[in-house]
């Protein structure tokens, strides 16, 4: 059976780097991944991104099941 909360996938592309901007990840029991994937950019907010963010969030809103959301960014120290 397919996650619904993982299948519509978050498109947002950075031009610069020609990688998907937002991941959208799910777990069946309800508990989404959203993460911004900037590293280079050490996850700077552009319009791009705002965009991919505002798309993962509706998305999210309207899945069923999803009982949190965690907001993380790519990358490490």
């Amino acid at each position: 059976m397919p996650n619904p909360i993982a299948d519509p996938l978050v498109e947002g592309l950075d031009r610069e780097l020609d990688t998907r901007l937002v991941q959208v990840e799910a777990t069946p029991e309800g508990i989404a991944t959203v993460t911004l994937n900037r590293p280079l950019r050490r996850n700077a907010m552009n319009a791009e991104l705002i965009a991919a963010l505002t798309e993962a969030f509706e998305t999210l809103q309207g899945a069923e099941g999803v009982r949190a959301v965690f907001v993380r960014g790519a990358g490490g120290i």
